[in-house]
């Protein structure tokens, strides 16, 4: 009779067991690299949030008269440009392509009555408040721009989802794509 019972409490541990052991695994965080170099271009992500913001402007409506808590999307990023070719002007391309799941655009998620847009920004390297932020390790800090882009209306799922910015300087743009980037 003892043994039935001893098999029975063995098997609900293992079981146990397995389950813990593949829960802990699910919820580690994992390495995520968030630096790419294409051509004269560096490009490290720095944050990548899904926002809310509370407001009662931005609508395609005169005068919504109430606070709404509007969906958004907000990115931080480093441009540096490597080598030394003089720099006449930096370029920040915006084309409402900026995030995706799957292949599929988030831009058409944006609810019918918001207004398009959102906010872009870029700050001298040396001057940005970086607060919690991992400053990065920069090879010419004159030649470092931190990008600060809120885009309004975008609904962003848990999950993971890819970012597209395309940057540079000059003549010179490229196109960056960062895969499966987590966000919770």
């Amino acid at each position: 009779m003892k043994t039935p019972i001893i098999l029975a409490l063995a098997l609900v541990a293992g079981l146990v067991f397995a389950v813990l052991r593949g829960f802990r695994s699910t919820s580690r965080l994992r390495p995520y690299n968030p630096e790419q170099i294409k051509g004269n271009v560096r490009v490290v992500l720095l944050r990548v949030d899904r926002t809310t913001v509370f407001t009662d402007e931005g609508f395609r409506e005169i005068k919504p008269q109430r606070i709404h808590a509007i969906p958004g999307l907000s990115v931080i990023y480093a441009v540096e440009l490597l080598g030394d070719e003089p720099v006449k002007h930096w370029n920040l391309v915006s084309d409402g392509k900026l995030a995706s799941v799957k292949g599929k655009t988030l831009g058409n998620t944006t609810p019918e009555n918001i207004a398009a847009g959102g906010g872009d920004s870029s700050h001298e390297y040396e001057h940005y408040s970086w607060g919690m932020l991992k400053k990065p390790a920069v090879t010419n800090a004159k030649r470092t721009h931190v990008i600060e882009m809120w885009q309004r209306g975008l609904r962003v799922p848990s999950g993971k989802i890819d970012l597209r910015i395309t940057t540079g300087f000059n003549d010179h743009h490229e196109e960056f794509v960062f895969e499966n980037i987590p966000v919770e």
